[in-house]
Order: structure tokens, then sequence, then C-alpha cells
């Protein structure tokens, strides 16, 4: 558990598959220091220019929200996006402690 506590909850789909909790996304568009990522594009050049902008203004925290929830049904793929993306924002500083991944 990190800086924003709480754990990551699940859902099941249709076919039973275990799938990261959804938010609604409205409420996380236009904060400061959101990152989105599509699920069937994975972090892009976009993503990397906005999270080097997110370290040059001295954000401390950063939110990945991860769109395209209910399009993406293959468990491993989500694991796969979300474990590139945090790797992208290790590279730029931000640890576990200072990451939320959220899904929507």
């Amino acid at each position: 558990m990190g800086l924003f506590g709480g754990k990551k909850g699940t859902t099941q789909d249709s076919l039973g598959v275990s799938l990261p909790a959804r938010v609604d996304v409205a409420e996380f568009l236009g904060r400061p220091g959101v990152v989105t990522v599509r699920l069937t594009d994975g972090p892009t050049s976009d993503t990397r220019e906005l999270v080097e902008e997110f370290r040059q203004q001295g954000l401390a925290e950063v939110t990945a929200l991860m769109l395209d929830s209910e399009r993406v049904k293959d468990s491993e793929l989500i694991a796969l996006v979300e474990m590139e993306t945090r790797e992208l924002l290790e590279e730029h500083g931000y640890t576990a402690a200072h990451v939320r991944v959220l899904y929507g």
C-alpha cells in the first residue's frame, strides 16, 4: 500500500475474467498529474512527453488512468500495459509510492 492507500479492486466481466475495478473517467480528466493510457495501445510517445512535463513541473505524484478496460478482456495484456506504464513512470523518478493506477 503506497501513498494513496487502498487496495486495487477487481471485477469480473461476463466471461468470468478478473479485471481491475473501473472508475468514472470524468472525475480525473483535466486534473494535474493525470496521464491517460489506452490499454489497446499502451504508453505512446505522447505519454512519455506528458510524463516528462510532469517532472519538469515538479509534480510529486502521478495518476495513470488506463482507458478502454471494457474493450480489453485479456488480463495478461492489461497487466503488461500497466507494467510498461509503471516502468515509464519509474524512468522519470516516480516510484510506486507516488503512482496511482486506475482503470476507466
